[in-house]
């Protein structure tokens, strides 16, 4: 059985002149938040379920898989050809080949937009490594970084400072928290 092929290029040109591509990232949810095309929905090849997949694609339109290299993007479109799809693509190569090309990408592991400012640019590898998203990525549905949605993750931090701050003084109250711990952190007013 032949699996059909497309490079990263050719998929990015097809993005780029507005042709409806649906595309199924096969790998885990940890891997998709590390990095992933923008176009990209998520459904891991070890809970894939081709029948619903189908049922959400239309008839004649090209189905795109993608993985991390290409193997389990290969075994995703050999589940779909059983299933009876018979518009089925592998992206040659996988994210790997998609994100070293410079084409768009969300996640900690990519600089999702180019518009990140320097604090943001230099947190990625501590985000990457926890695999949580960058900041556009959880920041709105649509991944655009804006001063809008920096303003609410900014107001987002204060807020859990605040708690913090309200935590400890309750813990305090309690006697729950030395003061020497206090002092050590910086929640004591020195007199």
């Amino acid at each position: 059985m032949t699996i059909s092929v497309i490079s990263p290029k050719q998929l990015q040109d097809r993005i780029q002149a507005g042709e409806p591509v649906h595309l199924i990232d096969v790998r885990t949810p940890a891997e998709f938040r590390e990095v992933h095309v923008t176009v990209a929905r998520n459904t891991p090849l070890e809970s894939l379920n081709c029948s619903d997949v189908l049922a959400e694609h239309p008839t004649n339109a090209a189905l795109y898989v993608i993985c991390r290299s290409g193997s389990r993007g290969k075994q995703a479109c050999e589940k779909f050809t059983a299933a009876g799809c018979t518009n089925v693509v592998n992206v040659e190569g996988g994210t790997m080949a998609w994100d070293q090309a410079g084409y768009p990408a969300h996640g900690a592991g990519s600089l999702c937009g180019k518009s990140l400012s320097q604090e943001t640019v230099s947190t990625i590898g501590e985000q990457k490594n926890s695999t949580m998203p960058c900041s556009p990525c959880r920041s709105n549905s649509s991944g655009i970084w804006s001063p809008a949605s920096s303003r609410k993750f900014r107001a987002t931090l204060s807020m859990m400072r605040l708690r913090i701050v309200r935590n400890v003084r309750a813990w305090k109250a309690h006697g729950w928290v030395s003061e020497r711990w206090n002092a050590s952190i910086g929640c004591v007013k020195r007199q």
